[in-house]
């Protein structure tokens, strides 16, 4: 926010920074910012006051020095443009998925380690309001006779796991990245 120390002091001459966080660091090239989402503006009760604070500042950055706004689905370039982002800046580039193949003998290993059925519900994400699971568990409630729903990843902050009451969830927390390949 100081505007120093920059890029280039630490790096040397470079093309274009591209900041993948929220945070653009400063640099006398031109600067292209990735955001995945603006839900601090959409959904400010899930962050926490300091949260919005530098989000906030971060976006008014990126609006004054980027050049390029990468967004990773349509409704994020929706966002920015309400945020008074010209849409010329605007790219809208989708996420990547990685194709992977799980051997059978380590999915039923891990199904065993985790003592999971056969079928099951995955949540995979930081355990945080903004990641919805209120909704998740609501959505899953009213499907009745419904899957076990499985959550893996680490504590986050706030109230993001609901009351559960009679469902069968089952929290797992962090695993190896092996394990959540296979679960």
């Amino acid at each position: 926010w100081a505007g120093r120390p920059s890029v280039e002091s630490v790096t040397g001459p470079v093309d274009v920074t591209h900041a993948v966080g929220f945070v653009p660091p400063p640099t006398k090239a031109p600067l292209v910012v990735t955001f995945h989402d603006l839900a601090f503006i959409r959904e400010p009760s899930h962050f926490g006051r300091w949260g919005r604070l530098v989000l906030g500042r971060s976006l008014e950055i990126a609006k004054r020095r980027a050049a390029l706004i990468l967004c990773s689905s349509t409704a994020t370039i929706e966002d920015c443009a309400a945020q008074g982002i010209a849409r010329d800046r605007l790219r809208l580039v989708t996420l990547g998925v990685k194709p992977m193949t799980i051997d059978p003998t380590m999915i039923d290993e891990v199904r065993r380690k985790y003592s999971l059925p056969e079928e099951y519900l995955l949540f995979v994400g930081t355990l945080e309001p903004r990641k919805n699971l209120h909704r998740l568990i609501e959505a899953i409630r009213r499907l009745g006779d419904a899957l076990p729903l499985v959550v893996v990843g680490p504590a986050g902050w706030g109230d993001a796991m609901p009351e559960i009451g009679s469902l069968d969830v089952r929290l797992l927390g962090r695993v190896s990245a092996a394990d959540r390949d296979a679960l």
